[in-house]
């Protein structure tokens, strides 16, 4: 009966407003104001796959999933993307659509993390498509907790959780690094609040700019620092990328 119940929530709710967004995407693509870099590397209609990107705003948790518009107009229960979100950010109701395919990642609680890791390892071994967010939270968040990283050019990235390197090392799916600038100016992480619609993506003005990496695939014998090193300096090495 839940599976029943989550079938039916994905058709009436999820699908549509996929479709809604996906649409959007890709007429923001057609205006310019969303640009996407390196597309053959895009893993189109591939299965088993970690897109793993930086997180400079609230913005990709929603953007990047339906960059898969088109296979999941066609294959959509093959091949619509799992996103990452955090629960205290994408929790509220009005989110409630994007449920059944939202796997949350609670920070904070260890036992939640692993169970919400084990699910995602469920979902890759079935041959599902998971967007993940590994810096632990937004970029503009890290403050002084933790360590962070910079590239050569200064852009920076915290050091990435072990959950990818957990889902890389024991599922063996494609990772893919992707590289978001421009989101933190469309939806700014601190907006003004005096202006009624503060938290309406504003692209006029403002270019989204989404580089695309090479793939990569890990082994049960790969460490998981190694890993997670790894894909960082992939995701770095997208960051200095000039052209567009």
């Amino acid at each position: 009966m839940k599976r029943l119940f989550e079938a039916l929530h994905f058709l009436v709710f999820t699908y549509p407003m996929g479709v809604v967004l996906g649409a959007l995407v890709w007429y923001l693509r057609w205006r310019g104001l969303i640009r996407l870099v390196h597309p053959e590397c895009f893993p189109r209609w591939q299965r088993g796959v970690i897109l793993v990107s930086n997180h400079p705003s609230l913005l990709e948790p929603i953007i990047l999933p339906v960059l898969f518009l088109r296979q999941f107009l066609l294959h959509p229960f093959l091949f619509s993307p799992w996103s990452t979100p955090d629960l205290n950010n994408f929790g509220g109701f009005w989110w409630w659509w994007m449920r059944p395919r939202v796997v949350f990642i609670p920070r904070g609680d260890v036992r939640a993390q692993m169970r919400s890791l084990r699910r995602l390892r469920r979902i890759l071994e079935d041959g599902g498509i998971v967007v993940m967010f590994p810096e632990g939270g937004r970029t503009s968040s890290a403050g002084g907790n933790g360590t962070v990283l910079q590239s050569t050019n200064g852009k920076r990235l915290r050091e990435l959780k072990q959950g990818l390197a957990y889902l890389a090392q024991t599922t063996q799916a494609l990772v893919v690094p992707v590289w978001v600038d421009g989101t933190d100016a469309v939806l700014p992480n601190d907006p003004d609040r005096k202006v009624l619609y503060h938290r309406v993506p504003k692209f006029l003005g403002h270019t989204v700019v989404i580089r695309v990496g090479s793939g990569l695939r890990f082994s049960r014998r790969d460490h998981k620092e190694e890993i997670t090193s790894d894909v960082a300096t992939s995701l770095l090495r997208l960051a200095d990328e000039t052209s567009v």
